[in-house]
This record gives C-alpha cells, structure tokens and sequence, in this order.
C-alpha cells in the first residue's frame, strides 16, 4: 500500500509538473511594434512584412500587435517605453537617439551620403557603428538592425524654397532631434520642434510654414496637399534604428529569438531593396 501510493503521488507529481509546463508555455508572448507613421508608409509596410515573417515562423507562439501612427507613443516618447518594457520593437531616425547616445549624430549629419550605400557601410563597420551601438545595452537598449527612410526634403506653404534666403522667411518644423534644428540654424532657417502627430495641425494652423520629411512620408501621409512646393534638397539621409529592450530580448528562449532575428535580418534586406523604389513610386504618386 505504501509502495502504490508512492507511485501514485509520484506520477501526480509528474502529470502537473508537466501540465503546468505545457500551459505556461503554450501562452502566446505578447509582442508590441510601436511608431508614429501610418501603417501605408515605408516603415510602416517594413514592420508589416518582419510582422508575417515572424508569424510564419513561429505562428501561434507569438502574438504581435502593429501599433503605428503614435496609437501608443510618439517618436521620443516610444524610447522611454521601450526602456520600461512596455513596447518591445521600435524604429526611431537615429538622430532622436543623439540624447542618450550623442555618437549617434554620425547618421544624421547633413549633405554626406550619397548614395545611400555609403551609409550603411558605416552602421556595418565594426569600428564605428559596431562601437556606437555597443553602447545601447547599458540603457536597457538593443540594437537590432540599419533601416532605410530616404533623403529629407524641404516642402512650404508659402511657394517654393529655391534658397538660402528663402529659409530665413519661413517656420520649418523639425523632429525632435538636435542634429536636425542644428542644420537648418546654421542655414538661417527658423526650426520650430513638432511631434509627428501634429504635423498635420501645425501645417493647417500656420505654427510653421515648412516641413521637410522623405518623399515616402510626403505621399503616404499627404503632406503634399498641405505644403505643395516641394525642393528636391536631400539635406539629410533619414535611417531608422531599429532597436528592442535588451532584458526582453535576453530573456526569450533562444529558438523564439532566433528566428525573431532572422525575420529582422529579412527585413531589412527587404527595406533596403525596396526603400528607393518606394521614394521613386512616392514622387510619382504625388505628380
């Protein structure tokens, strides 16, 4: 008798240990993508398609919520609550990363790449862009991956911008980023800083004259019906850094973060091959 209920509480033992296994593991891990721009623009159809990658590959073990056009945060607001762990992917310019990590000023200095390649040699390098992202970890941060935007390009309100001079009359919004109003100081513009969100508003209001987002943004966002003089400037090359929380990212077993990995490395080759025709297909849009 005492050898049967041995067994039997052994193999109790066994059978909710195991159980209790299966269920916690067969929770779905809630994954959240945050950003500012709608689901129609580039960055927005490069999170969709890492989105079908990663559900492909590890279908029911992920649940993955696309949260774009600032549904849960801004641009800067989304690094703090990347930080804090309440969102798990996002895909801020890197010169909105310059107040944590001042190095990151290299991809976004003005009037340098061209072409585009030249850029991403640098995020490659592992003496320059290696170094420069080695330091994210240290703010719960990880580095991910390089994506590409397009060249920014200024469009006004108030007829074209054909110089110089033509800056000093105007209000030009800006991201948040000190590189960017830094840039259009030293050219005599007037930078007014504008969340993404209340672009629109701000143009409608006449709180600035000017915006100067990438050709894919002008079309997806139809800022162009709102600033319909737009000057080919190229000022600045915008890239996307593409980061997770780095405590999250460590603690996921390593089959569900390598193939996370792989659809990030997918992706960004995608964005890549993709990201000039979509410039290219956003002018044509919009003429």
């Amino acid at each position: 008798m005492k050898i049967s209920n041995f067994l039997i509480n052994a193999l109790s033992f066994i059978l909710i240990t195991v159980l209790g296994t299966f269920s916690v593991n067969s929770k779905p891990i809630d994954i959240k993508i945050s950003h500012a721009t709608n689901i129609s623009s580039f960055k927005g159809e490069t999170w969709e398609y890492f989105k079908n990658l990663a559900n492909k590959s590890l279908g029911n073990k992920i649940n993955i919520t696309h949260n774009h056009s600032a549904q849960l945060y801004g641009q800067s607001e989304g690094i703090q609550a990347l930080q804090a762990g309440a969102v798990h992917f996002i895909s801020p310019g890197a010169p909105l990363l310059t107040g944590a990590f001042p190095k990151m000023a290299v991809f976004g200095l003005p009037l340098m790449y061209d072409p585009p390649e030249e850029i991403r040699e640098i995020a490659d390098s592992p003496e320059i862009g290696g170094k420069i992202f080695a330091e994210m970890p240290a703010k719960n941060l990880k580095f991910l991956a390089f994506w590409f935007n397009g060249y920014r390009n200024v469009g006004s309100t108030k007829g074209p911008i054909l110089s110089i001079e033509d800056l000093s009359k105007i209000k030009i919004r800006t991201p948040g980023g000190k590189i960017y109003r830094d840039t259009f100081k030293a050219l005599g513009g007037n930078p007014v800083g504008v969340a993404w969100k209340e672009i629109h508003t701000a143009l409608q209001q006449g709180l600035v004259d000017a915006i100067e987002p990438t050709m894919n943004a002008w079309q997806s966002q139809k800022l162009y019906e709102l600033a319909p003089d737009i000057t080919y400037t190229k000022h600045i090359l915008s890239v996307y850094i593409v980061a997770t929380n780095a405590k999250w990212w460590d603690g996921l077993s390593p089959d569900v973060r390598s193939k996370l990995k792989s659809a990030i490395d997918k992706t960004t080759e995608w964005n890549w091959r993709e990201g000039k025709k979509a410039s290219i297909d956003a002018v044509s849009a919009m003429t």
